[in-house]
């Protein structure tokens, strides 16, 4: 049983890594992206005049959709997000299934391996409802100065 409780705790220390890991990947790439872009956008000049010198032509680049704060924020948020409520459901089953191995020799070690386990099984669902709260109500970030 506490070798499943260290591979649990060990899993998910990796999956917090490789999650890092890809994150910072897409950032470089975003990056890199916009880099791309701003360099191919400096050189061709944008008309400000037309053939016709009755009206100005005015240039605002590509139609843009604008996101929502909140939309941004949840976007950014959903890997952390789906990983712990994964977590979650790996877990909570886990230390549901220990409490059939409970060995029954000493009162007061079943006893005290019940609480454990019931306080972890505890912890956990607290954990995830906090999460879910918090994700869906969350107010995103501050408007800015």
């Amino acid at each position: 049983p506490s070798l499943i409780v260290i591979l649990v705790d060990f899993g998910d220390f990796l999956d917090g890594v490789v999650a890092r890991y890809w994150v910072d990947v897409k950032k470089e790439r975003e990056e890199a992206l916009l880099s791309k872009d701003k360099s191919s956008s400096s050189s061709s000049p944008s008309p400000t005049h037309s053939d016709d010198e009755s009206f100005e032509v005015v240039t605002t680049g590509s139609p843009q959709l604008l996101t929502s704060w909140l939309a941004l924020h949840r976007n950014r948020t959903y890997g952390g997000f789906v990983d712990a409520v994964c977590d979650k459901a790996f877990v909570v089953p886990c230390w549901i299934s220990l409490l059939h191995v409970v060995s029954s020799r000493w009162f007061s070690l079943r006893w005290a391996q019940y609480s454990v386990l019931l306080f972890l099984i505890l912890a956990e669902v607290a954990s995830g409802c906090i999460r879910f709260r918090a994700y869906f109500s969350g107010v995103a970030v501050p408007a800015p100065k």
